[in-house]
């Protein structure tokens, strides 16, 4: 595969870019993706996955970013741009683009390690919030409260639009920013995605009814009104089926990274969204035990077992630390997930794997 990656001219200054990465195989043909990246504060606003022959990407490129703006960047820079992004916006408690997680696919085997830049976001060591034309009222609402919660009315800088307009949501981003408040541990928005992920994961089939008792650690939902109870229990289960098939991506593109949905900042030791994440695997595995046919005790699977378990003790698991930097947990904890999905749910008959024909 042939690599390429480009961003805007300016685009540490300006704070709001585009970055294009794709790869193309011998024959010619293209897969991309397109990220629309606000490094100042929101992270991937806007993303898509594209595939076609490398002649007509050429005038696609041409329409995002005219040849006079455009700047060529190596491909694990772009990786790293955009994932510091997404990892800056989560901590302030923003969720990427609801197909953020399909135009990553196009990053393959790039590895964000291999980029020597270091990247800087927020605008003056704080966060620049500026509202778009396509952020409603109760949107803008939305983020200056969750903005002034979290840093304080002085903790940002921000900027109005003059006519924003209505903006869909993921479910994922609905549950992220719903629990974007919640304290570090079982109630957070990484350990329901971990609970989630390892309803996948397990051989056996645990029925919504059951999840759905357990999915808030025994505290009550963190909503009030019928309506809202609903709409929540709705986005988990929509929630769940998109990580069902981001785990059939990740095993078809051979990318760990695609198995997990947290980030950590290649340049910083906080793995904390990474341990509460497999907090919320780890439930699952202790809450139905006998549903996983003894696979923690296959020879094979514990040291994937172990490496989850060192993680959700926060590297310290009875004086151990985690064997991998923290930049590189989002891939080793995606490498023991695949891993045990492979081993506990194989793909069907026939259906090609990563590498195949």
């Amino acid at each position: 595969m042939r690599y390429e990656a480009f961003t805007q001219q300016g685009f540490q200054g300006d704070g709001v870019t585009y970055v294009t990465i794709t790869r193309t195989d011998d024959a010619g043909w293209l897969q991309a993706g397109v990220f629309l990246v606000d490094l100042h504060c929101l992270g991937v606003k806007d993303a898509f996955a594209t595939e076609m022959p490398e002649i007509d990407w050429r005038h696609e490129l041409d329409r995002l970013i005219p040849p006079a703006d455009r700047l060529a960047i190596h491909p694990a820079c772009a990786r790293k741009l955009v994932e510091g992004a997404v990892a800056y916006a989560e901590a302030l408690g923003f969720a990427p683009h609801g197909d953020y997680k399909k135009a990553r696919r196009a990053f393959g085997g790039v590895s964000a390690r291999d980029c020597p830049e270091t990247f800087t976001y927020g605008r003056d060591g704080k966060p620049l919030f500026v509202a778009g034309p396509n952020d409603d009222d109760e949107r803008i609402d939305r983020v200056m409260r969750i903005l002034t919660a979290r840093l304080g009315p002085d903790g940002f800088h921000y900027i109005l639009p003059v006519k924003p307009e209505a903006e869909e949501m993921s479910a994922a981003e609905w549950l992220r920013e719903l629990l974007w408040d919640q304290p570090p541990g079982a109630g957070s928005f990484e350990a329901l995605s971990g609970f989630l992920t390892a309803l996948a994961v397990c051989p056996t089939e645990i029925s919504a009814s059951q999840f759905m008792a357990e999915v808030w650690a025994g505290d009550p939902p963190p909503v009030t009104g019928t309506r809202a109870a609903l709409t929540t229990e709705k986005c988990i289960h929509a929630y769940r089926d998109e990580i069902a098939a981001d785990l059939e991506a990740a095993r078809d593109t051979g990318d760990p990274v695609l198995a997990v949905d947290f980030e950590v900042d290649p340049d910083s030791n906080d793995i904390g969204g990474a341990s509460d994440w497999c907090l919320g695997f780890l439930r699952v595995l202790d809450l139905w035990q006998e549903a996983w046919r003894g696979a923690e005790n296959r020879s094979d699977l514990q040291p994937h077992f172990a490496f989850i378990r060192a993680v959700a003790a926060d590297g310290d698991p009875d004086g151990g630390d985690i064997p991998v930097p923290a930049g590189e947990v989002p891939a080793a904890v995606g490498g023991a997930v695949l891993a045990l999905r492979t081993a506990l749910r194989p793909p069907a008959a026939g259906t090609p794997s990563a590498g195949g024909a």
